[in-house]
């Protein structure tokens, strides 16, 4: 997905993040979950709820690669 079509583009967390990303994206009935793939392995990942009035950003992550490595070896 490129990045320069993200609905989210506007947030002030989200936004400045976005071109330095890969983005995938999945749903549910409530949620947008937008998964990016940067460089050197650090990833980010942004939720968007949807609600009647659009969506709202509530959740912002990034990681780098060494949080992940962190992450998968228990530190």
């Amino acid at each position: 997905m490129a990045a320069d079509h993200l609905p989210w583009l506007d947030h002030p967390e989200a936004g400045p993040i976005a071109s330095h990303y890969q983005w995938r994206k999945a749903d549910n009935l409530r949620y947008d979950i937008y998964f990016g793939e940067g460089r050197m392995a650090s990833v980010a990942v942004v939720v968007v709820q949807r609600g009647a009035d659009g969506g709202r950003v509530v959740r912002v992550q990034r990681m780098s690669a060494l949080d992940r490595l962190r992450g998968m070896l228990g530190l």
